[in-house]
């Protein structure tokens, strides 16, 4: 394991971050109006707040180097493209919930670039191995 020169964070690891930063202001943003529903769902509601949580937490722990932080960014982005997959293979279910049927795609590739940035390039694990 090679120690990183700088404590500077990786741009894989910086991408990361800003990728589960915004989708944590979209979920924040999405639970709050949920929250001003007269009768909210209380799974998509359960939903929003999960993915703010473990999206602000994905995004906090990555910048400090948190090996736990790289884990639940693994998650969320494999929850993430796990589900936009479910939704890009039974297009009804897109559409009536969103309104167009290439949401999926979107949830896919998201998902999938937030996990690969944080475990496929050799300055990200150096980043979450090395002791800031």
């Amino acid at each position: 394991m090679t120690s990183p020169t700088t404590d500077r964070t990786p741009a894989p690891v910086a991408g990361a971050i800003l990728i589960s930063s915004a989708l944590t202001l979209l979920a924040g943003v999405l639970f709050a109006s949920t929250a001003s529903v007269d009768v909210p769902d209380p799974l998509i509601y359960g939903t929003y707040a999960a993915l703010t949580v473990l999206g602000g937490f994905t995004a906090f722990g990555s910048w400090r180097g948190w090996q736990a932080g790289q884990a639940f960014g693994v998650i969320l982005g494999g929850g993430l493209a796990l589900g936009g997959l479910y939704l890009a293979t039974v297009p009804n279910l897109a559409v009536r919930f969103l309104g167009y049927d290439s949401f999926g795609y979107l949830g896919l590739a998201v998902g999938a670039t937030l996990a690969a940035l944080l475990v496929v390039p050799q300055t990200s694990r150096d980043w979450f191995n090395y002791k800031h």
